[in-house]
């Protein structure tokens, strides 16, 4: 997570540290990570997904879905999908989740969460333009564990 915050604090008088602490100082009480869902992992030039939400979930496999406002044409579309997750036993050990093979166009993607028992997984996701220059914020989704209803896509 350090490399997307030193990108999008490049052109900026602080480092990449202070702005993630800037960006998410309101997701902290004095004592612990208060709201998950106010949390940026990332932050950028990009623009961020919309409508973003899951669709279903199957064991490890998470489906998610998003629309997009922008032209499916050029380079927006092929924007690499990027995951973190924390997860309700590791809240401050963010994992970058593995084998996400999604692009902006696609609209849809398959997670593999990489833990099958948790309470909840608190997933953040953005893109990553084709050459890793360049990110968009982080768009959250939480993810009920296991015992918990989870909503299906009719």
């Amino acid at each position: 997570m350090r490399e997307v915050w030193q990108v999008a604090a490049r052109d900026t008088p602080v480092n990449g540290y202070n702005l993630f602490l800037k960006w998410n100082i309101h997701a902290f009480n004095d004592r612990t990570l208060a709201t998950p869902s106010a949390l940026s992992m990332t932050c950028g030039s990009l623009p961020r997904m919309h409508d973003l939400r899951m669709a279903g979930r199957s064991g490890r496999l998470v489906t998610l879905i998003w629309s997009n406002s922008l032209e499916m044409e050029g380079r927006s579309a092929a924007e690499r999908l990027q995951v973190v997750a924390l997860f309700d036993r590791r809240m401050y050990s963010p994992v970058w989740l593995k084998g996400v093979h999604a692009c902006r166009g696609d609209r849809k993607a398959v997670i593999d969460l990489e833990q099958e028992n948790f309470h909840k997984a608190h997933l953040y996701c953005f893109f990553c333009s084709p050459e890793g220059e360049a990110f968009s914020a982080s768009v959250y989704v939480c993810v009920p564990g296991n015992g918990e209803q989870q909503p299906l896509e009719v």
